[in-house]
């Protein structure tokens, strides 16, 4: 499996790999379920994670993340300093600026 992350947080596999700001081949082995915690710095928040081309977000609780996943999956976790989204779609953009202002003017 490939693996990325970025340098806002860290990643544990199966409770004891830690990976953080990374970019390298991990071993994972085809149809067992393999837990993934993420781990966001203290001012950071996980922004993103996608397996394969697809945002797997929808099914995390408390910031931990059961997936199966075979040997050739690619795995890329993006981390985000907290408080900057402030529509809470998980991406920092104009639109955040929109809601930002429309707040303040109690819209």
């Amino acid at each position: 499996m490939l693996f990325s992350c970025n340098n806002k947080g860290k990643v544990l596999v199966k409770g004891k790999d830690e990976l953080t700001n990374v970019y390298k081949k991990i071993n994972i082995y085809d149809g067992l379920d393999n837990t993934f915690v993420f781990q966001p710095d203290d001012d950071c928040e996980l922004r993103q994670v996608l397996i394969d081309g697809q945002d797997v977000m929808g099914s995390m609780v408390n910031n931990q993340l059961t997936v199966t996943l075979h040997g050739g999956s690619k795995m890329i976790v993006m981390f985000n300093q907290r408080g900057y989204d402030v529509n809470g779609d998980r991406r920092v953009d104009i639109s955040d600026v929109v809601t930002l202002v429309n707040m303040i003017l109690g819209q």
